[in-house]
């Protein structure tokens, strides 16, 4: 009898488990909360796909799979989720930022710019809008313009570092070195070892003839960053600055192996 009844409860706690993986499996939360924690990029997909077969108007789902795209450098597939998750909720505001800053790798500047103005129409406070369309409008050359928006990220958090220094970085594009030290001197107050800050601060202080300390500054970021590219084309800059051909050669390949168009033009 003893026996008999084990069996009873252990086959009974096998139709709970099987409940509780029949339930999951129809849950879309579940596949999409493993999407989140997943770090293969293949599973990822996989993960969000499985949430949108079960609730095609997951909006959520599309926003993380197009992450996800974006990633891979899949643009077009990005896109398209971004759009899916916006038809679902007009007012998502992150699947704008989202879609704008795929437009803006595209050079699709108008597009990210409408975007971007959506999101903010939608939440007039988010800094992330904000931001991302000053780098967009620097990118159209409309250094004003995107200096308003920078500003306006700072009037609604001064404490954000990367604004900082994308604000520098712009008056560093318009020969405005005081202000652009002003800004990266702030960022830097903010977070002594922000590698993009750094990355600045070298190039302002090559443009005032500090080779030593620019040669610091770039040597930090790209010990914090190795794989960002325009690192060592400021590097490969810093070290012609001084004489220094072949070594300064040597960066603008790696710089421009990794695609940094402008240590390409230095090939040439």
């Amino acid at each position: 009898m003893k026996i008999y009844k084990s069996l009873l409860l252990l086959f009974a706690a096998g139709v709970v488990l099987a409940a509780l993986v029949l339930g999951c499996a129809k849950n879309p939360e579940y596949w999409f909360n493993r999407g989140l924690k997943e770090n293969d990029l293949d599973k990822k997909i996989e993960f969000y796909t499985k949430a949108i077969e079960i609730d095609p108007d997951y909006a959520l789902a599309y926003n993380g799979r197009g992450i996800v795209y974006d990633g891979l450098k899949k643009y077009d597939e990005a896109i398209a989720d971004f759009t899916k998750a916006i038809n679902i909720d007009p007012n998502y505001i992150m699947a704008y930022n989202n879609r704008g800053c795929v437009y803006e790798k595209q050079e699709r500047y108008e597009e990210a710019v409408g975007d971007f103005d959506k999101a903010i129409s939608i939440d007039s406070n988010n800094t992330l809008a904000y931001y991302n369309r000053g780098v967009t409008k620097r990118d159209q050359k409309k250094y004003d313009e995107a200096i308003a928006d920078f500003n306006k990220t700072i009037g609604i958090n001064p404490n954000d570092v990367n604004t900082y220094t994308a604000l520098g970085r712009t008056y560093y594009i318009m020969k405005r070195y005081d202000r652009a030290m002003n800004n990266v001197s702030v960022a830097l107050k903010f977070n002594p070892g922000d590698p993009f800050a750094l990355g600045l601060r070298s190039d302002l202080y090559r443009e005032r003839g500090r080779y030593d300390d620019a040669m610091s500054d770039i040597d930090k970021a790209i010990a914090l960053y190795p794989d960002h590219a325009p690192f060592y084309y400021t590097r490969g800059l810093n070290r012609r600055a001084v004489g220094e051909k072949e070594k300064s050669l040597e960066d603008f390949r790696k710089a421009c192996d990794m695609g940094e168009a402008d240590a390409c033009a230095e090939l040439d």
